[in-house]
């Protein structure tokens, strides 16, 4: 599937870090819980990939190890698809991130540039 890049209100940095991933149901309460890594990073999403497929629609959380530290953020899942590698590659739109997610973001963004 090509990626059409003219949609996307922030740019994105390719971007590989250790990231786990929590499932969470109506209620907020956590229906899944695993490690994934990060593919990119961008001031609003996060595409992972991870070992478990997530419907789309689906609240989550995650915690990325950035800058030697743990940032957490929230959003729904966009896109889920099988990859060639068997894991699943996971689309996040963020609705919620802490302000070090922002600052290590943009340290991300500074490095890559």
């Amino acid at each position: 599937m090509e990626r059409n890049e003219e949609h996307r209100q922030y740019p994105r940095v390719v971007s590989t870090h250790l990231a786990y991933i929590e499932h969470l149901d109506a209620e907020g309460r956590a229906t899944y819980r695993g490690h994934a890594r990060t593919v990119d990073l961008s001031l609003n999403g996060v595409a992972l990939e991870a070992h478990a497929p997530t419907e789309p629609g689906t609240t989550v959380n995650v915690a990325i190890s950035l800058d030697n530290r743990v940032v957490e953020c929230a959003g729904s899942v966009v896109r889920c698809e099988r990859s060639q590698r068997g894991r699943w590659d996971t689309a996040v739109r963020l609705r919620k991130h802490s302000r070090d997610y922002l600052r290590s973001v943009s340290g991300v963004f500074a490095d890559a540039a």
